[in-house]
């Protein structure tokens, strides 16, 4: 009977260590093991859509200023 508690320990041990190393704290059985801690997911998606947003801008600047360069050349 202890040989069987050991291996049903070491199965849900490998259970719970995977969800954990697949989904991350935040993501593992819902977020219960983040703790307070935890930002929800779109907390964290916000640095990087505001990343994104002035990436686009500086493509949007960077190509009038090219389309600027060029048309001054042409005349």
């Amino acid at each position: 009977m202890g040989k069987a508690f050991g291996l049903v320990l070491i199965v849900v041990g490998l259970w719970v260590g995977l969800e954990i190393y697949t989904k991350g704290m935040h993501g593992a059985f819902g977020g219960v093991l983040a703790g307070e801690s935890a930002q929800a997911p779109q907390e964290q998606q916000a640095p990087m859509d505001a990343l994104r947003q002035g990436l686009a801008q500086d493509v949007e600047t960077n190509m009038r200023m090219r389309e600027r360069a060029l048309g001054d050349d042409s005349h």
